[in-house]
């Protein structure tokens, strides 16, 4: 490992680790839920990488770590799925909280971190993250759709048939039954709850052209 990244696991405080990791996963599925700028998953990102490069360095049941990751990313595919299994989501809180009791060989994290990690992320997940969901998914189709139909973004990911587009300052799931590869364009031509149905602009000015059209 690169000597500036080293450290000295007995100086480091394992709840401060723990309280870095769950509120990097944390940002992650807030992001997951209300689309934006990237802003968030970026620091979510970044902070997961921080937390891990310490975590290497410790002792580590990283079975534990996994169960946790596992427990907070239940909450991430929420937005995701139909609604009427979204509750079950609640279930991964326990395996996180398994996941957190069981991460630290010879290290104890504090009992109220603990306790914190799993209560106001319930919370948080029933009175305002699930709440904002319920809403978009709720708001009239014209209402949000209007500067979103016909607004040009860029792939971030390949839409094959599934993947991101960034537009209007704001990074969408977006689906396509066309492949688009990241760095083009795509246009926006619909909307289903979290995802944006996207065609490629040249094959949308196919369509605006079509020979049926010419022969008029």
């Amino acid at each position: 490992m690169l000597e500036f990244l080293a450290i000295n696991p007995g100086a480091i405080d394992p709840t401060i680790i723990f309280t870095g990791l769950i509120l990097s996963l944390w940002l992650g599925v807030t992001a997951a839920h209300m689309p934006g700028t990237g802003i968030l998953e970026g620091v979510a990102l970044v902070g997961l990488l921080g937390v891990l490069i310490v975590l290497v360095q410790m002792e580590v049941r990283w079975f534990a770590l996994l169960l946790l990751v596992l427990g907070a990313g239940v909450f991430m595919v929420v937005p995701f799925i139909h609604q009427k299994y979204a509750p079950w989501a609640l279930g991964g809180l326990a395996v996180q909280g398994i996941g957190s009791i069981l991460l630290f060989e010879g290290q104890m994290i504090h009992p109220l971190a603990l306790a914190l990690s799993l209560v106001i992320p319930f919370a948080y997940y029933q009175f305002l993250l699930h709440p904002a969901l319920e809403q978009l998914r709720e708001q009239p189709a014209g209402s949000r759709d209007e500067y979103l139909v016909g607004s040009v973004g860029r792939v971030t990911r390949d839409i094959d048939p599934v993947g991101t587009i960034h537009v209007n300052s704001e990074t969408w799931t977006a689906t396509s039954d066309q492949r688009i590869l990241e760095g083009t364009q795509a246009i926006v031509v619909g909307r289903e709850g979290l995802r944006l149905i996207v065609e490629g602009i040249k094959e949308k000015r196919r369509e605006e052209f079509a020979p049926e059209d010419l022969t008029e």
